[in-house]
């Protein structure tokens, strides 16, 4: 894409509330997303980028009162409880790169992690405003790692992660979906998912999981030398027809993971949702925080179909026969 045209994208993109911290620097869609019809860069968050300096509070509304700021502390449903300082920009010794991190230190949370997070989201948890939204098919990257592992069971664990949830919160069903959740406990592992809350399966959200580190079936594609301390890619692919069908695919490094996945139980609301992004780092059970948690984040990306407002729907079913399964817009024939 020319420059002038993809100037023309963000100044159209505007209503979005994107514009104000856009980096410059542009991504080219890969071949997952192309192929479902998702070549309109509708989301780049550069976190390298100058807009992003700290202190955080420069772009994060970190009191949730300026709806002017396209990221305000906070998950959903849950108000941040670590200080804002805790989100700042760093340089990585890993690579010397500028990167985010969410920080969690021992003694934050009086040291119990009971539900002790620090977190960004596009939208306002006390107005419930949406700074920043997207349609309900999309393809949505980014590159992270998490810095260290330890030996301590999942009680004193939490996800460290890039995720996304449905943007009205008076609608109690609606799709979580998982880009990628690394955990420190348990010498480190990581997983995706998609719970469905308009759904229940034996008292739970019924939810579909395209891989995980530690489960034999569903980690034979993870890249060899995957290593949840270095920096990944990790991507998902969200098409559907917009009435009776949604499927979602998993990927590290471009690679898929697992078999495509139809969301089960799927309500007719859910289809036209849209979405919202979330980074948090979250001390999650009940016992004593016996390591600091650290979230690094280089970039969060998200592509569309040319209208980021409509729906993006696709309207034919394309299965390999190997596990990539997709919807995408009727192609036209070669030469036309």
């Amino acid at each position: 894409m020319e420059g002038s045209e993809m100037k023309k994208l963000f100044l159209a993109a505007g209503f979005l509330g994107l514009t104000a911290i856009q980096s410059p620097a542009f991504s080219d869609p890969p071949a997952e997303a192309v192929q479902a019809g998702f070549t309109t860069l509708a989301g780049h968050y550069l976190f390298s980028d100058p807009a992003y300096t700290n202190p955080s509070s420069n772009w994060v509304d970190c009191a949730d009162n300026d709806d002017t700021k396209v990221w305000h502390a906070g998950s959903p449903g849950v108000s941040s409880t670590v200080p804002c300082d805790h989100i700042r920009q760093k340089i990585d010794p890993l690579d010397n790169s500028t990167v985010l991190n969410l920080h969690i230190g021992v003694t934050d949370c009086g040291g119990v992690g009971i539900d002790c997070n620090v977190s960004i989201e596009t939208v306002n948890e006390q107005t419930h405003v949406v700074t920043a939204d997207f349609p309900p098919n999309w393809y949505m990257r980014t590159t992270i790692r998490m810095e260290r592992t330890f030996a301590g069971d999942r009680t004193t664990g939490g996800p460290l992660a890039v995720w996304s949830w449905w943007t009205t919160p008076s609608t109690p069903a609606g799709l979580e979906v998982n880009n990628v959740e690394l955990q420190e406990d348990l010498g480190g592992y990581a997983n995706d998912g998609s719970p469905n809350f308009g759904s229940n399966c034996g008292g739970f959200p019924c939810g579909i999981t395209g891989w995980t580190t530690f489960d034999s079936a569903t980690n034979q594609h993870i890249p060899p030398g995957y290593d949840e301390t270095q920096y990944n890619d990790y991507g998902v692919l969200i098409t559907s027809n917009g009435t009776t069908s949604t499927y979602m695919c998993w990927y590290i490094n471009d690679i898929l993971q697992a078999p495509c996945q139809q969301v089960p139980s799927e309500t007719a609301q859910e289809f036209i949702q849209r979405r919202s992004l979330i980074a948090t780092v979250y001390a999650t059970g009940g016992g004593p925080i016996t390591a600091d948690r650290d979230l690094d984040i280089k970039d969060i990306d998200v592509w569309t179909c040319s209208n980021p407002r409509s729906q993006c729907v696709g309207t034919q079913l394309f299965n390999d026969g190997h596990g990539l399964i997709y919807w995408h817009p009727r192609r036209r024939s070669r030469g036309h």
